[in-house]
């Protein structure tokens, strides 16, 4: 009878966790002591007989007996005691409409990373020279990663020419506004000269004559500085042919020649300059000032002599 009671608890819903475990413990003690798994069945031969349905329906057995083994089997018993409650119902929440993705704001912190990395490569191509630029030391001048550099500009020899680029744009831009402004040749001459001071202490013209030097002796680097140099023979030659036109001059030789003579008259001032030949053995201030002495005459028209005075006859 005691234990028909203690089926009969089992039988019971569980009113609270501890009762749970109570009715587990009460089911260890009618699966046999040394199985572990709920699920499987006991291998005692008392506990074999006991699930065993008497033929004849004998009186031992009460109504919550039968209610535990006419069931299909114990696993199955044990199975709905373990099992915990399923939800039937389903959630009444809603999943949240997803809204519109806000647009992004644009970065700028990629062109503020490529400028300082421009900033320093400049500092240290004008210092130090090509042959001895550091990617890894730019990166720390400009404060960010050398993987930076490789994203940015692909490699040492795209970086300088970004430099180069950066300067060129600028100073064309400022020789052409000098070129159409409504001064006279020699003015804009003088003009020249100014910009051409203020160039060699920015360093332009020692970063120009760095990569000329660092062309001749690799061909990928000359096919992309070479354009860049060409670009101020044509801007020189577009000057020439203003002021011929302006002026009326019936020249022997052609405006390309003259604009030719001018750009490389200026390639080897810069490259006497840059390498510090003082004034007192080039006199590169004197031609200077003499080509606009030159030019003051011209448009003077003063530029022929005047004819010698004929002899009077006897």
């Amino acid at each position: 009878m005691r234990r028909c009671c203690n089926l009969d608890l089992m039988i019971r819903p569980a009113a609270s966790a501890r009762k749970k475990v109570m009715m587990r413990s009460t089911l260890r003690c009618y699966t046999g002591r040394g199985n572990r798994r709920f699920g499987r069945r006991p291998k005692s031969r008392a506990m074999k007989g006991l699930l065993q349905r008497p033929a004849g329906g004998g009186a031992s057995h009460t109504s919550a007996h039968k209610c535990l083994f006419d069931t299909e089997g114990p696993d199955h018993y044990i199975e709905q005691m373990v099992k915990p409650a399923v939800q039937t119902k389903r959630p009444t929440h809603r999943r949240a409409v997803s809204a519109k993705p806000v647009p992004r704001a644009v970065r700028t912190d990629g062109a503020a990373t490529r400028d300082l990395i421009l900033l320093a490569a400049r500092r240290r191509l004008i210092e130090q020279g090509y042959a001895n630029l550091s990617v890894r030391e730019i990166a720390a001048d400009a404060g960010v990663n050398h993987a930076l550099i490789g994203y940015h500009f692909q490699g040492k020899q795209q970086l300088v020419m970004a430099v180069l680029d950066e300067a060129n744009a600028q100073l064309l831009a400022r020789q052409a506004r000098m070129y159409d402004s409504l001064v006279s040749a020699s003015e804009q001459w003088q003009q020249a000269c100014a910009f051409y001071d203020e160039d060699l202490a920015s360093g332009f013209v020692k970063l120009l004559m760095e990569l000329m030097g660092a062309s001749f002796h690799d061909e990928a680097l000359r096919k992309e500085f070479t354009p860049r140099l060409l670009a101020w023979q044509r801007l020189i030659e577009q000057a020439v042919d203003r002021f011929v036109a302006d002026t009326g001059l019936q020249l022997p030789i052609s405006t390309r020649a003259i604009s030719a003579g001018i750009t490389w008259f200026w390639m080897g001032m810069e490259a006497s300059m840059a390498l510090g030949v003082a004034e007192d053995q080039g006199h590169q201030r004197e031609a200077l000032a003499a080509i606009a002495t030159l030019l003051q005459r011209a448009e003077a028209g003063s530029y022929r002599r005047p004819p010698a005075a004929r002899k009077a006859r006897s």
